[in-house]
């Protein structure tokens, strides 16, 4: 899979498009990104304290129930498992 990521980067290509000219569940091409560390950028505790004043913040205004919530909530684990960890 890292040669996946190696030739997506240099392609020029958007990861979807990638990943359907190669065949490839879009969803998994996501997970080996992330867990070769190839992912989002690292979260420091000062990000970690702004996502959760920001949520926090929306929370309080937010209405109406969250569709999809359990799904987004694992993603955001999933992508960031090291840093929410120790916070957990």
């Amino acid at each position: 899979m890292q040669s996946h990521i190696e030739a997506w980067k240099s392609s020029g290509l958007t990861q979807v498009q990638y990943c359907q000219k190669n065949n490839i569940k879009s969803h998994i091409f996501t997970y080996y990104k992330s867990k070769l560390g190839y992912g989002p950028a690292k979260m420091t505790s000062n990000t970690l304290k702004v996502v959760y004043l920001a949520t926090m913040a929306a929370s309080k205004k937010w209405t109406m129930p969250i569709r999809n919530w359990k799904p987004a909530l694992n993603r955001f684990i999933i992508e960031n498992e090291e840093q929410i960890a120790p916070h957990i």
